[in-house]
């Protein structure tokens, strides 16, 4: 990708190794909420992950299981964005961003089954509307804030998992994953 360190929410920064997920659009019973595209991709300094998705009075989230042990496998009981979404026990999301009908992103560590950590300032963001209820999703979160070893640092043999998901008000499911 094209990382130069600016988060623009354009599209511009990636390309076609980068795309983890092309989600075929109008396959969403709830209209227009649906994830297009889900892009991941890394360097020295971090993750970066983006996505292209269309909403409408409901949330778009992204959970990444980084492998720190700690974080939820049921994200139902969370201080912030709670859906109803489980995963199998060996999976753990460790780091949720979100946000409510195109609003600005958020970031939060997930610590436990019920509590976060809003770590939102220590990475860059960027969501911007494409019009038609279209967005793009922009985020890079420095490895230090994932694993907390120091600058450029990556546990060693780390994997990351990243989904990303439509879903209705607090504790509801949603229509459309990627």
């Amino acid at each position: 990708p094209v990382i130069d360190g600016t988060i623009t929410g354009d599209g511009t920064d990636w390309d076609s190794d980068d795309l983890a997920v092309d989600d075929p659009l109008g396959d969403t019973a709830w209209g227009p909420n649906d994830i297009d595209n889900l892009w991941v991709t890394y360097d020295a300094e971090g993750l970066y992950v983006g996505v292209r998705y269309q909403v409408s009075d409901n949330a778009m989230l992204v959970l990444i299981d980084a492998g720190t042990g700690t974080g939820a496998s049921n994200i139902n009981t969370l201080d912030w964005y709670a859906r109803n979404f489980n995963f199998p026990d060996s999976i753990r999301a460790d780091y949720i961003i979100a946000n409510w009908n195109g609003s600005p992103l958020g970031v939060r560590r997930i610590t436990s089954n019920t509590t976060t950590v809003d770590v939102t300032s220590e990475c860059q963001t960027f969501n911007g509307s494409k019009g038609n209820f279209f967005y793009e999703a922009e985020v890079k979160i420095p490895w230090n804030t994932i694993y907390g070893l120091g600058a450029g640092l990556v546990k060693p043999g780390a994997l990351v998992r990243v989904v990303t998901l439509i879903a209705g008000g607090d504790h509801w499911n949603g229509p459309d994953s990627a």
